[in-house]
């Protein structure tokens, strides 16, 4: 089957959410599967312009699909997805984020977007003012989570497991306190 589902899904608002990626044609195509709440019934499925890599609960009703797309002459350009199924319908915009962010990992506070970069170890805020890069470095930005007013960031100093640490970051003063004194290993 050239149309298998794609790693990422998700559990949210009540409907199984899925990524796909449809190889039967020379060019990839993606999507968002939405089904009932059982997985039995597909409700509706609508075409994502950029690669389904993870999927991320956003507000009450709609998610968040990150993921990438080559484009000539640009390259490889990260993108983000808010997605939402009412009523039969679903909608999609889709957001291009600066060529110089690749970025993999998300977390939401209020009306803040972040966005983990790995390459450049680095911590990527969207607002309705702009996308910028936090000045601090944390090795290998991988899950985050928003409890509070702190964003909780898992840090990998290599690809291995336990050379791991928790950053908690104060969304105040952007102050991070790394929780564990020393690596795991």
């Amino acid at each position: 089957n050239s149309s298998e589902p794609y790693a990422p899904m998700i559990f949210h608002s009540g409907f199984l959410w899925l990524g796909r990626a449809d190889y039967s044609e020379r060019k990839t195509r993606h999507r968002i599967d939405v089904r009932s709440g059982d997985g039995e019934i597909l409700l509706g499925s609508h075409p994502i312009p950029h690669s389904v890599e993870r999927l991320y609960p956003f507000d009450e009703k709609n998610i968040l699909i990150a993921g990438k797309a080559y484009t000539e002459p640009e390259g490889w350009v990260t993108y983000y997805s808010l997605v939402s199924a009412c009523c039969g319908a679903i909608s999609v915009k889709s957001v291009a984020l600066p060529m110089q962010y690749q970025v993999e990992e998300f977390a939401k506070a209020s009306d803040r977007l972040f966005f983990s970069e790995v390459g450049d170890r680095a911590l990527i805020e969207k607002t309705t003012k702009g996308t910028s890069a936090w000045n601090l470095e944390i090795s290998g930005p991988g899950k985050m989570q928003v409890l509070g007013n702190s964003l909780f960031v898992l840090e990998r100093h290599t690809i291995y497991l336990g050379d791991e640490n928790i950053v908690r970051l104060d969304l105040s003063t952007m102050k991070p306190e790394r929780i564990f004194p020393e690596l795991r290993n």
